[in-house]
């Protein structure tokens, strides 16, 4: 009985440790939170940027290291209060002003703007079932692409950069220093210690 305790106790750990969200610093600038959850055609990702700019945000994915054929993301505040939230699902076909989506998958669920610093909490399905103008996510390496504006004129960018990473597993080493352990693995260590005793 205290063997299956300890075995519950390590399981309802580990998977708190789940629950807390992958960091990435894109740039010096740029820096998100990713999780996903869900399973099957509910699998979602939600996305906590935090940029420092009071201009737009970008965040996209592609095949490729650049933005032609890319499934992106464009938002901000903006408004003389910043109280207008903006933000839109787009597709790019030249390397140019992308376009707008017919079908808007990206969803805002928070955004604020103080003292330089925009903050976006974005959600969509891995796979939104719109092949035409989205990318699924999948468990597999693909470019992450992202541009900070200087303002909310979405023509010009100052800063834009990309990474290839897996999306599912990406983890930068957290701001403690310590690099983050995936949880399966630190799930069969607790589990092993525990059933040795």
């Amino acid at each position: 009985m205290i063997a299956c305790n300890r075995v519950a106790l390590a399981v309802v750990f580990c998977a708190t440790l789940a629950a807390g969200a992958r960091h990435l610093h894109l740039d010096d600038k740029y820096m998100l939170n990713l999780d996903i959850t869900g399973t099957g055609n509910e699998s979602r990702i939600t996305l906590d940027l935090e940029v420092t700019t009071a201009g737009y945000v970008g965040f996209g994915i592609n095949k490729f290291a650049n933005m032609t054929g890319a499934d992106l993301f464009i938002g901000g505040v903006q408004g003389a209060n910043l109280n207008e939230t903006y933000g839109d699902d787009y597709h790019a076909t030249t390397n140019g002003l992308p376009t707008r989506d017919v079908i808007q998958n990206w969803n805002v669920t928070s955004a604020s703007e103080v003292n330089g610093t925009t903050k976006l909490s974005i959600t969509r399905f891995l796979d939104t079932g719109d092949a035409e103008e989205d990318i699924k996510i999948e468990n597999a390496n693909i470019f992450v692409i992202w541009s900070i504006g200087a303002n909310d004129n979405l023509e010009h960018h100052d800063i834009a950069g990309s990474r290839q990473l897996n999306l599912h597993t990406a983890d930068d080493t957290n701001s403690s220093g310590v690099t983050a352990v995936s949880v399966s693995t630190l799930i069969m260590s607790l589990v092993a210690a525990i059933l040795r005793n």
